[in-house]
């Protein structure tokens, strides 16, 4: 059987991390979820929290702790998440088709807390094949 709780919980009691995935719901661009602070302190401590930027940070953008360590530490969690919210949209391969004569492929990354580009040429070899 159930029982009725008499006292519902305050959204203080919240952590911070759940509070900040509660919000998401409706928006998970960071400066959306910045403008929450104006509702409550809880909400405004919650969105200070770097706890709560890091697990959003994992949730969302499907980084490990681990990869976390590689990082600056010097960034909070805010500025890591917006980090990812500006390149990871941007991981990929490319496609630049104006070098002579085949084009280029470009393959960018996050690795180590940094954007990588590794690029792929083709040449042709004195036998006249092309790599």
């Amino acid at each position: 059987s159930f029982q009725v709780l008499s006292v519902m919980p305050s959204l203080t009691e919240v952590p911070a991390p759940v509070l900040v995935s509660i919000l998401t719901y409706v928006a998970y661009e960071s400066k959306k979820i910045e403008s929450y602070k104006v509702l409550c302190r809880s909400i405004a401590g919650a969105l200070d929290s770097d706890t709560a930027w890091l697990h959003l940070s994992m949730a969302y953008w499907y980084l490990s702790p681990e990869q976390f360590t590689h990082w600056p530490a010097a960034l909070s969690g805010k500025a890591k998440y917006r980090a990812l919210e500006r390149w990871v949209p941007l991981q990929g391969m490319y496609t630049l088709v104006t070098p002579y004569p085949w084009g280029l492929l470009v393959l960018v990354s996050i690795k180590e807390g940094q954007v990588h580009a590794d690029v792929l040429r083709f040449v042709t070899t004195p036998d006249g094949l092309k790599e």
